[in-house]
């Protein structure tokens, strides 16, 4: 499970998304999301150390699952055009 979405990184086209880091805050009814940038899916599929760069992102659901946290994404003007990869 993962996002392709085309964007430019430092001057490397890069397209895949993957959400590396779920935490859930209960007390505050928030989960915590961190999704990593590969060049591909090949990249990915070379370890996680080929990340290109992450980025965190907070949302208002203490009981967030994996799907739900790529569905979540979507959402958001960052990813507008994402597709499921």
């Amino acid at each position: 499970m993962a996002l392709q979405l085309s964007t430019n990184y430092k001057g490397v086209t890069a397209d895949y998304w993957k959400v590396i880091y779920i935490k859930q805050d209960v007390e505050a009814a928030k989960t915590a999301v961190r999704v990593a940038l590969y060049k591909d899916a090949a990249a990915r599929a070379a370890g996680i150390e080929n990340a290109l760069g992450s980025s965190d992102f907070t949302f208002d659901d203490q009981d967030m699952t994996r799907a739900m946290a790529y569905t979540a994404l979507k959402a958001l003007p960052q990813f507008s055009g994402a597709t499921d990869a």
